[in-house]
């Protein structure tokens, strides 16, 4: 596969989030579903999951909220 110039340049640059801590609160967002599109065996009610697939989620909300923090955004209840 040939490289376009702009892969060439790119740099990745990850945020350090190891000093970042949540809120202990936490609340459930609703969630929404469509019985029509499910194509990957994994988009299942979330107590279905597998305890592997619920850590891993777990794991990328929690990253995800530590680099918005990170990135100097508030997180507020509304």
């Amino acid at each position: 596969m040939r490289e376009c110039s702009a892969m060439k340049q790119y740099k990745p640059n990850p945020i350090d989030i190891s000093d970042v801590t949540l809120p202990t609160q936490k609340k459930k967002i609703a969630e929404t579903s469509n019985d029509t599109l499910k194509h990957n065996p994994c988009l299942v009610p979330y107590s279905k999951l597998p305890e592997s697939e619920k850590v891993y989620d777990r794991d990328t909300a929690v990253c995800t909220l530590k680099a918005i923090l990170k990135l100097g955004f508030k997180i507020e209840e509304a």
